[in-house]
Formats: C-alpha cells, structure tokens, sequence
C-alpha cells in the first residue's frame, strides 16, 4: 500500500475521535485552537494528495470526500465557537464600566489591570468593575473568561456559560 493511500486511512480512522474533540468546551481558546490546527495540518496534507495522486480516481474520489467532511467540521466547529461567545460578552458588557479622569486620586487611577498588570491611570481610559469589584480593560476580562468564568484576581465565578 502507498503512503498517500495509507494517509487517507490514517485520516478516515481519526475524523471520529477530533468529532469528539469538537464537542469538548470550544470556548476554551486553547482547545479550539488545537483543533482548528488539527483540520488545517490534515487539509493541507489532502491537497498534497490531490496535486500528486489526483489523477488517480479512486485517490481523488476518496481525498476530496474527506475535504467535503473536514469543510464542513471545520464550519461546525467556528459556529459553535461564535455561539459560544455571544453570551461571553453579554456578561462583560453587562458589568459596570468606570472612565478614569483628569484628576489624579479617584479610585480608578489608583488600580491596574490584574490580567495585563497596566494601570488604569490614563485619562479616558474604561475599565470594567465586577461584581467582585475588581478592575480590568474590557478585552483583557473577555479573553480571560474565553478559558475561565471565574475573576482572576478572588476566583469568584461572575459568568455562567
């Protein structure tokens, strides 16, 4: 048998165990991202196939059958992704947000970022507060809460996804 041959196997065998990836958390950037790169690694060794071996009927037959199903993981996979976050950032659009200001003292300035460690002292610059009263930049407490529902500083979980 013949390595793009057996690579066709290997593939076929191993669609079901990275379908049950897909249904672990996705809003787990890490587990998403190691499944997107799954697909993309197995997509590029199909199109190797088909510029080598695509005259062959059987082999082109079966490599672009598998590229229909990896398409179609892969649009699965990015839904359930995007459907996942939706309520992610309700819940950092839905905590109270405090503008820091020209004058130096308020509580605010005196506070930084836990996730980013950067200091809110700027003027103008938004800072979400949760329910724990704990200070972060909105995309810093959203990518946090793609891994973890849970305020990095006291651990009290402030989202429920």
């Amino acid at each position: 048998m013949s390595d793009h041959v057996e690579y066709l196997d290997f593939i076929e065998s191993k669609l079901p165990f990275w379908r049950s990836l897909s249904t672990e958390d996705v809003r787990n950037e890490r587990n998403f991202d190691l499944l997107l790169a799954t697909y993309e690694q197995v997509w590029d060794g199909i199109e190797v196939i088909l510029k080598y071996w695509g005259h062959d009927e059987e082999v082109k037959e079966r490599a672009m059958r598998l590229r229909r199903e990896i398409s179609s993981d892969c649009k699965g996979l990015l839904k359930k992704r995007t459907d996942a976050l939706i309520p992610l950032e309700e819940c950092v659009e839905s905590m109270e947000v405090k503008r820091t200001s020209s004058s130096r003292g308020s509580e605010i300035e005196r506070e930084s970022c836990v996730v980013c460690m950067e200091e809110f002292g700027v003027s103008g610059v938004e800072a979400r507060v949760t329910e724990c009263a704990h200070y972060f930049h909105f995309n810093c407490i959203f990518k946090w809460f793609q891994s973890n529902p849970c305020c990095p500083l006291c651990r009290v979980k402030l989202c429920d996804y």
